[in-house]
């Protein structure tokens, strides 16, 4: 399925273009809804089960967390928390191998997309550095850091250890990255308020200069808010989505985390937008069908 658009592209009340954003096609959502709610028909409980698959997903595609296709659908059926017997379940494959810490990890993740609902429910729903903030902390937790003294991460992030113990993690520039912050909030809000704006293009535009898991759900938003579930990629489908999400943030002259005051000069090549666009819609709606399997199996 292709997601079409037609009329100009939204205009912030700066002048600012959303490069390539598209006005949806009402005849998507519609369909999308209708599959999901037939989802929701089959188990009363499937809400809260997709949010374990994407707490598994998000983790997988970082190569955080990654379990066995059975344990994967058991903890999808029960959770994280006191539901589940850790004895029960296998170890992870991914970076973080010990299944106590993964659990740890898993339920990080469940709480911060919590709050995303929250925010959600929410109206009208307004995003700031503080809620960022908060989340951010929230899904960092039980996160391991491997510190590096006085190394550079991604080029925007300075690590630096003190003899105390104490880690010490700043983005570059430092002066600057609440400026960038607010100003990409101001931008956020004032995005998902546009009339019939194709949930998937206004998740694009969030997520294409983001980080991983906290950008997947902050562009999980405007699909909640269509009543769709939150963004759910897979390690299958993680290729594609990584080079969509590289070809629209290559602002190589432009290391900032959050390069929010030239959003009208995002996307490098004509329809890079429309290949994340596809990419997360492409990505989002096999997990869909795994949420179908795993209720038809509860």
């Amino acid at each position: 399925m292709v997601l079409q658009g037609r009329g100009s592209p939204p205009t912030l009340t700066d002048g600012t273009i959303i490069a390539e954003a598209k006005v949806c096609d009402l005849r998507v959502l519609p369909e999308k809804r209708q599959q999901w709610s037939e989802l929701t028909d089959l188990d009363k409980n499937a809400f809260s089960k997709f949010l374990n698959l994407h707490c598994l997903k998000t983790n997988e595609i970082e190569g955080t967390v990654q379990f066995d296709s059975t344990t994967a659908t058991r903890l999808v059926q029960v959770g994280f928390f006191e539901q589940v017997d850790i004895r029960e379940i296998a170890s992870s494959t991914g970076t973080i191998r010990h299944r106590e810490e993964a659990m740890l990890v898993l339920q990080d993740t469940h709480k911060a997309i919590e709050m995303i609902f929250q925010l959600v429910r929410q109206q009208p729903v307004v995003l700031s550095l503080d809620f960022i903030c908060r989340l951010h902390k929230v899904m960092m937790t039980s996160s391991p850091i491997t510190v590096e003294a006085n190394s550079c991460v991604n080029v925007s992030v300075a690590i630096s250890a003190s003899t105390g113990g104490t880690t010490r993690i700043q983005f570059f520039p430092f002066d600057t990255v609440n400026t960038e912050l607010e100003t990409f909030c101001q931008k956020f809000n004032e995005l998902i308020r546009v009339e019939n704006m194709d949930p998937f293009s206004a998740a694009a535009w969030i997520s294409h200069d983001g980080n991983g898991q906290l950008s997947r759900m902050l562009a999980s938003i405007p699909l909640l808010l269509k009543q769709l579930p939150a963004l759910c990629i897979g390690p299958s489908h993680k290729s594609n989505y990584n080079t969509c999400l590289n070809a629209v943030s290559a602002l190589s002259h432009r290391p900032r985390i959050w390069n929010l005051q030239h959003s009208h000069t995002r996307s490098t090549r004509n329809g890079d937008y429309d290949l994340l666009m596809q990419a997360m819609y492409q990505g989002t709606l096999p997990s869909m069908l795994d949420i179908r399997t795993v209720l038809t199996q509860s």
